[in-house]
């Protein structure tokens, strides 16, 4: 989706997501009609999906190993799973050696990268990406979003 600053690209995205509710339209979501959707199928729903965003914010006194935990958790993922997800984004974005350091003492690359992580932990059916190659490098930018 393209279009200029302050278009509602971002908000379409957060209401695609779950995070906010329409004023007005009709949108479905993997089969589900956003405005007509329970409490029992919207909980179904999240569980299918995750979003990244181009300006992560995450508690900045957490190191990433506990971001990655604390969301792991936050989705009902079981221990060994939540462990296995976790170790697999950290190799693939390269967040190893990062492990133990606190987001706020993160580049803007890096928590980007962690942003990136935390959005595949559930291993979403729909991942919606909001400008998710921002301060990533070009090599890392094209091996995150392939």
């Amino acid at each position: 989706m393209l279009g200029p600053n302050g278009a509602g690209k971002t908000t379409f995205l957060n209401i695609c997501a779950s995070l906010l509710l329409a004023d007005s339209g009709e949108l479905s979501v993997l089969g589900c009609d956003m405005r007509r959707i329970s409490r029992r199928q919207l909980a179904e729903l999240k569980s299918r999906l995750n979003m990244c965003s181009g300006a992560p914010n995450f508690p900045w006194t957490m190191t990433v190993a506990e971001l990655l935990t604390f969301y792991g958790m936050l989705y009902g993922m079981p221990k060994k799973l939540r462990q296995q997800r976790i170790d697999q984004g950290v190799e693939l974005l390269e967040l190893s050696r990062f492990y133990r350091t606190r987001f706020d003492q993160l580049s803007t690359g890096t928590k980007q990268k962690l942003a990136l992580a935390k959005a595949l932990l559930n291993d979403p059916e729909l991942l919606f990406l909001d400008e998710p190659t921002i301060g990533l490098d070009p090599d890392i930018a094209q091996k995150s979003v392939v």
